[in-house]
């Protein structure tokens, strides 16, 4: 947070074991679509981003 209007949010898909910042917040798992997860990590790269934007239009949050 650097002052007003500043505040952002990010997630991360993990498709391994990966070494994130102690300071991230570790929640959650993919329990429906992971097909959708396999096509996006399989889509050709331009340098280390996606030559493709991919977008996920929605997702479930539950609890349990």
């Amino acid at each position: 947070n650097s002052g007003p209007n500043t505040n952002g949010s990010q997630f991360f898909i993990c498709l391994e074991d990966v070494g994130l910042p102690h300071a991230y917040t570790i929640f959650g798992k993919v329990t429906e679509g992971m097909d959708a997860v396999d096509a996006i990590a399989t889509t050709p790269l331009h340098g280390e981003r996606p030559a493709e934007d991919a977008f996920i239009r929605s997702c479930d949050v539950s609890a349990g």
